[in-house]
């Protein structure tokens, strides 16, 4: 993570895992003594921090989603990933919401990882707001389908290098 953060990596995931000569309590994940203290102020990391999916068992196990997402933003990441049932997704945001607008604290961090996220959008070129009837009327149609396929048969060589290029 220091090499990445140094080489300037425009995104980090975070792991649930523990660092117990660093933060002998928390998963990094949750930790703002790692993902503030040692990647944003020792390590100068500005990019965007994203979560480890939240129901991954080392978290979801041991704490609800809505404090997963508020005790994780105020720790330092700044987008998250949910992959589960659109229910968590939707108590996660209603958690963040809930608490951003009861503690300046929270709305203050829910600016600065905006801020970063668009930032990286802009770097990776993704319209904002993001155009959802564009976006659907080129995905899921037979031509990207066929390419997906193609491009999971074909492995990490050039073939599937040149297939990406063409889209």
């Amino acid at each position: 993570f220091h090499a990445a953060a140094a080489a300037g990596m425009e995104a980090l995931m975070t792991a649930h895992v523990l660092f117990p000569a660093l933060e002998p309590e928390l998963p990094a994940t949750l930790s703002r003594r790692l993902l503030t203290g040692v990647l944003r102020e020792e390590w100068n990391y500005a990019g965007v921090v994203a979560s480890d999916d939240l129901g991954m068992r080392a978290v979801a196990e041991r704490w609800p989603i809505e404090e997963l997402v508020v005790e994780g933003l105020l720790a330092g990441v700044d987008a998250f990933l949910i992959r589960e049932d659109r229910s968590r997704q939707e108590a996660a945001l209603a958690a963040l919401a809930s608490a951003a607008e009861r503690r300046a604290d929270v709305r203050a961090r829910v600016d600065e990882s905006a801020a970063r996220v668009a930032r990286f959008k802009a770097l990776a070129a993704v319209p904002l707001p993001l155009d959802g009837e564009a976006l659907r009327a080129r995905l899921g149609t037979p031509a990207s389908l066929a390419l997906a396929a193609r491009l999971a048969g074909s492995g990490p060589g050039r073939e599937a290098e040149s297939e990406v290029a063409r889209v």
